[in-house]
């Protein structure tokens, strides 16, 4: 144990594991392995809180298990896999406040998404979706809008994030080390644009806080499907594409496709699960200028995005049920 000292996240993690059982990877891959079966556990109980057709929820538990880049991930000495179950538990929580508005969930969920931030900064993306949605999700109406209390949570986000960088800056955000402005940002994310999968977009050539908005929407677009097809340099990433990126960007189709639907029950699950996707994509987006990188990333919110594609299918599945004629015949009667 003592050569924990000075170790945080993942390491330290890996350096417990190997402190109570044995030094060998193994270990590390084995509890990595029931990290993923853990995450299938939790999806399934995720599906069962859901009001959608029996056949989506079959077409999403078959995607987790079969998602062709995360069980390649699942058995590797990476930290994705505790991350990807910290954030599916997150999602359980929210789902269990957004039905049966238990705060309490609310704080277990902000605890897990503080333990994946430790594991990695970015995914307190998750936490700030968190924030977004208690601020203006109204349960008891199932609609999202401006209440009275917005301002309050929103003062409060504001407070409480201040107060972990202030206070666990070094722990919880060490990728954030030496930025103090959107211009770091930006040339943090050219840093990053090396290797053969590299990618360095941008709409307009400008560092300033306008360009950082305008360019977000381009960078979340490559986070989220690279490696794209003018980019593909052979087999491998025709494969990466139509295994990972592919999916991620039909989710997020089928997704504003089903919010633009009217008398949609699960609007505003779709809505929150949006709200995440955005919060991680824009992080992310701006950390990550490879392909590869990208890939291993974006694994991470795949609980998300099931959910949100298998919401989205059922409403344009029950959207379309409306809009079918229904023949009547009255008074009929035979000559």
């Amino acid at each position: 144990m003592s050569g924990l000292s000075g170790q945080s996240g993942y390491g330290a993690v890996l350096g417990y594991i190997y402190g109570f059982f044995y030094p060998n990877p193994l270990w590390g891959q084995y509890i990595n392995v029931l990290a993923s079966v853990l995450t299938i556990i939790v999806f399934y109980k995720i599906l069962c809180k859901l009001t959608i057709d029996q056949k989506y929820k079959t077409i999403g538990i078959l995607v987790v298990c079969f998602m062709p880049n995360y069980i390649i991930m699942s058995a590797i000495l990476l930290r994705e896999s505790f991350i990807t179950l910290l954030l599916a538990l997150t999602i359980y929580c929210l789902l269990e406040w957004f039905y049966k508005y238990h705060w309490k969930y609310i704080i277990y969920a902000i605890s897990l998404v503080l333990g994946a931030t430790y594991l990695h900064s970015g995914t307190f993306a998750y936490a700030i979706a968190i924030f977004i949605v208690l601020a203006f999700a109204n349960n008891k109406k199932r609609k999202f809008q401006f209440k009275q209390s917005s301002i309050f949570i929103t003062g409060f986000s504001i407070i409480f994030i201040t107060f972990l960088y202030s206070s666990y800056g070094d722990t919880l955000f060490g990728y954030l080390g030496g930025i103090e402005s959107v211009k770091d940002v930006v040339a943090k994310s050219e840093v990053y644009a090396t290797g053969g999968s590299a990618y360095n977009v941008y709409l307009v050539d400008d560092s300033s806080s306008l360009g950082f908005i305008i360019n977000s929407p381009i960078r979340i677009f490559y986070f989220l499907a690279s490696p794209l097809p003018w980019d593909w340099r052979g087999m491998s990433d025709i494969i990466a594409f139509f295994g990972s990126g592919f999916f991620y960007l039909l989710a997020i189709v089928y997704g504003f496709r089903a919010l633009s639907l009217k008398n949609n029950k699960n609007k505003e699950l779709i809505i929150v699960f949006l709200i995440f996707i955005i919060c991680s994509g824009l992080i992310y987006s701006w950390g990550v200028s490879n392909a590869g990188t990208a890939l291993r990333h974006r694994d991470k919110f795949l609980a998300s995005f099931t959910l949100l594609l298998i919401i989205s299918l059922d409403s344009i599945k029950q959207f379309k049920k409306q809009k079918v004629p229904v023949l009547k015949v009255e008074n009929f009667q035979w000559q």
